[in-house]
């Protein structure tokens, strides 16, 4: 009879950490920055062996879910799980990132001492070389290099992509608009028009708005919203991030009515085109998510289906806020 209390404890803590492993994969998958630079170290480490931060049936599991690609050293889950038994999602992120750069620095200057090495044992080659031997070779005649007619094309599958993002680069915004949303862990509330501020690179030409969601929907949710200035291919890169893999209970975006204490975190990201104050508004008043010329969508509407208007297709690699007649210049 003893041992039921401590099956139920056990059951609880592999719940949790299930919960926390979730939360991490999501917030890796959310940063592109971290993707890159986690991609980058995996060219100075082996594969065979999983993030130091994982361990068994729940190691391959994150495994699976980052395509094997392996965690610094350093990082460890337990470390960012709060007083409140909740998990830390910007401090993990911000300490992944920064092993992530530190091994970046280190890997380069290992480098950087291989390639003086080579340089040094070359020229003491190329000298004994050309002392023990004098003889001169005629120039060879070197040939024109002509070009494949298909050389420098995208692949097939991101052609529709690039040709949107292309034409949108193209398309001439007027002087007026310059301004998107600006703000960091906001109440759509918050989200007034005082933060609709002109961006401070000019050569911006969309605004990002990530959602971030925590809670069930039986307990209710909390959501905060990040906004900021952007460029088209930094958003389609996000947007892809939304739906990855076909288990939708792993997808970094998730609809708000169908978060629950296992699955409890959503993070989608949208794109608008830039605003002039009175199109491509993204949060107009608490209960719009964008109002453009007189067609508005509801915020519980966009949020309980994200996939409606957040997701990457061929068609719309911004998602659908970012079309007609949601944006327009």
């Amino acid at each position: 009879m003893r041992l039921l209390p401590v099956l139920v404890f056990a059951i609880g803590l592999v719940s949790a950490q299930k919960t926390f492993e979730n939360e991490a994969l999501a917030s890796i998958a959310s940063d592109s920055e971290v993707n890159k630079l986690l991609d980058e170290y995996q060219n100075q480490v082996m594969p065979s062996s999983l993030g130091r931060s994982f361990a068994g049936g729940a190691g391959r599991l994150v495994q699976n879910m980052l395509d094997g690609r392996q965690l610094p050293p350093g990082i460890k889950l337990t470390d960012f799980i709060t007083a409140q038994g909740t998990f830390d999602t910007m401090g993990f992120l911000i300490a992944l990132k920064n092993a992530l750069i530190q091994q970046a620095t280190l890997a380069q200057s290992v480098a950087a001492q291989a390639a003086a090495t080579t340089t040094t044992t070359a020229e003491t080659t190329t000298t004994t070389t050309t002392t023990t031997k004098a003889t001169t070779k005629a120039p060879r005649k070197i040939q024109p290099v002509v070009k494949r007619p298909s050389a420098g094309r995208p692949s097939a599958g991101n052609v529709a992509a690039e040709k949107h993002f292309l034409e949108e680069v193209q398309q001439t915004a007027g002087t007026n608009f310059t301004m998107c949303k600006q703000g960091m862990g906001l109440t759509a509330a918050q989200f007034d028009n005082s933060t609709l501020t002109p961006c401070a690179d000019q050569s911006a030409n969309a605004c990002e708005m990530v959602i971030r969601a925590r809670g069930s929907a039986r307990r209710g949710v909390r959501t905060l919203f990040y906004g900021r200035c952007t460029y088209e291919k930094a958003c389609i890169n996000n947007v892809r991030q939304n739906f990855v893999g076909l288990n939708k209970r792993f997808h970094q975006c998730k609809p708000h009515n169908r978060l629950s204490y296992r699955y409890p975190h959503s993070e989608c990201t949208m794109c608008t085109k830039i605003s002039d104050g009175t199109h491509n508004i993204v949060l107009p008043d608490a209960t719009t998510l964008i109002s453009t010329n007189g067609t508005t969508l509801d915020l519980v509407t966009a949020v309980n289906n994200p996939e409606t208007y957040f997701a990457w297709t061929s068609l719309t690699p911004m998602g659908a806020t970012f079309e007609t007649p949601y944006s327009l210049y």
